[in-house]
C-alpha cells in the first residue's frame, strides 16, 4: 500500500512514521525529488557483505531510486522535454514518470543513490546506538 487509507484511525500515525523516513534530494537548484528511506525489513536489499570481514556495504541501486520517490517540487514540463516542447507549468508529480525520468537522468540518480545511502547509514549508526543504551 503507497499511501494511508483515507479515515483510517491509524493513517496519521503511517503518515508520521513514513515522514521520519523522508529524504529530501536537491537534484538541482530549485528542484527536489523526496524519496522514503527503506524499512528496516527492506534494507537487505541495500546491503551487501565488504571486503572487510564483518562489515556491509550500502549500495543503493538505481531501481531502488526509482521505487522510494513520493513526491517532487520545483520540476516543470520544460525540465522534462524540453523549453521547447514543455510549459513552464509544474509537471504533477507520478511514480511511472520518475522512473522514466531518473532513468535518463544519472546525475539526478547519482544524487539520490548517495543520499538514500547516507539516510541508511544515520539509521543503522542510531540503530547501533540504541542497542548499546
Amino acid at each position: 500500500m503507497q499511501g494511508p487509507v483515507n479515515g483510517s484511525p491509524a493513517a496519521g500515525l503511517i503518515a508520521q512514521l513514513r515522514a521520519g523516513r523522508r529524504v529530501v534530494v536537491e537534484l538541482e537548484p530549485g528542484k527536489r525529488v523526496v524519496l522514503l528511506r527503506p524499512t528496516e525489513s527492506e534494507l537487505p536489499a541495500y546491503l551487501r557483505n565488504s571486503a572487510e570481514p564483518g562489515k556491509v556495504e550500502i549500495v543503493t541501486q538505481l531501481d531502488h531510486v526509482k521505487a522510494k520517490a513520493v513526491e517532487w517540487s520545483g520540476i516543470t514540463e520544460a525540465d522534462l522535454l524540453g523549453a521547447a516542447v514543455g510549459a513552464s507549468d509544474p509537471a504533477p508529480f507520478d511514480l511511472a514518470l520518475w522512473a522514466e525520468v531518473v532513468s535518463d537522468r544519472m546525475a539526478w540518480a547519482r544524487k539520490c543513490m548517495e543520499a538514500m545511502n547516507d539516510a541508511i547509514a544515520a539509521f543503522l549508526r542510531r540503530q547501533e546506538a540504541d542497542a548499546k543504551n
